[in-house]
């Protein structure tokens, strides 16, 4: 399968960017990293959001990879304090990890449900 054709899917706990805060977004981004981040002065869009952690999809347009920065975690690079990074290398491992995400946060739903009865 062309990796191209993977339809990629936001499911809950993932959204999707509204395109108008794109521009934001990426000059947020551009603050929260520096020299060593796997973005620096990469071209970059923000493409979704995860709902119940401080976490944001990147498309890094260089490369054709994705990057989750997650601002709750934060790592030292070079002296500076920077978004954990977890790096994703296609769409297919993309669109697995979101719907793997989406499975994971229905379940802890069901279970949250079952102990309230």
């Amino acid at each position: 399968m062309n990796d191209e054709s993977t339809q990629i899917e936001f499911r809950w706990p993932w959204t999707m960017m509204p395109l108008e805060c794109a521009d934001e977004w990426i000059e947020f981004i551009r603050t929260q990293i520096g020299p060593g981040h796997p973005l620096f002065e990469k071209a970059i869009f923000p493409s979704a959001r995860r709902e119940d952690e401080d976490t944001i999809l990147v498309e890094n347009d260089d490369d054709g990879t994705y990057v989750l920065l997650s601002f709750d975690r934060k790592v030292t690079i070079r002296r500076k304090r920077m978004p954990f990074t977890e790096l994703i290398q296609s769409r297919t491992k993309l669109a697995q990890r979101l719907q793997h995400d989406h499975e994971l946060a229905m379940a802890k739903i069901t279970e949250e449900d079952r102990a309230d009865q």
